[in-house]
C-alpha cells in the first residue's frame, strides 16, 4: 500500500532556483543526509531525502558470548515539491518526516511555514 501525505508550504523561490539550493546539499558517500534530486520541471522537483545511520549492534549468542557488529542503514523519504496546491507530496514516508521538513526549511533560510492540510470530511 503506497502511503502519500499532502503539506502546504508558500515557496520563496521558483522550483528551479530551490533545486539548485537543494543541489548544495546533495547525498554523497560521506554525509549522514542529504537530497537526491530526480527530475527538475518548471512547476515542480521530484526525489528523495535519504538518511544514513550508523550503530553497532550486540549480539549474545546462546553460550553467553557477546558479539559486536557495526551496521549501517539507510532511510528514505520520496517527495515532490509544487509550485502550486499541494505544495509537498511526500509517498511512502516514514511517521515523523520532521528531518525532511526541518532540512527543506533550512534551505529556504526558515522563511517558509510548513503545515498540514486539514480536510474537513463532514
Amino acid at each position: 500500500m503506497k502511503r502519500v501525505r499532502w503539506l502546504r508550504a508558500p515557496w520563496p523561490f521558483a522550483m528551479p532556483n530551490l533545486a539548485a539550493t537543494m543541489k548544495a546539499h546533495l547525498f554523497t558517500i560521506d554525509s549522514f543526509d542529504g537530497f537526491v534530486i530526480d527530475r527538475v520541471r518548471d512547476d515542480s522537483v521530484d526525489g528523495r531525502y535519504v538518511e544514513k545511520f550508523s550503530y553497532k549492534e550486540n549480539v549474545i549468542d546462546p553460550f553467553g558470548n557477546e558479539e559486536s557488529f557495526d551496521r549501517v542503514s539507510y532511510r528514505s523519504t520520496e517527495f515532490t515539491l509544487y509550485s502550486e496546491f499541494p505544495n509537498i507530496e511526500i509517498r511512502n514516508g516514514y511517521r515523523n518526516s520532521r528531518e525532511l521538513l526541518n532540512k527543506l526549511q533550512e534551505i529556504c533560510n526558515f522563511s517558509v511555514a510548513i503545515v498540514p492540510i486539514d480536510i474537513g470530511l463532514l
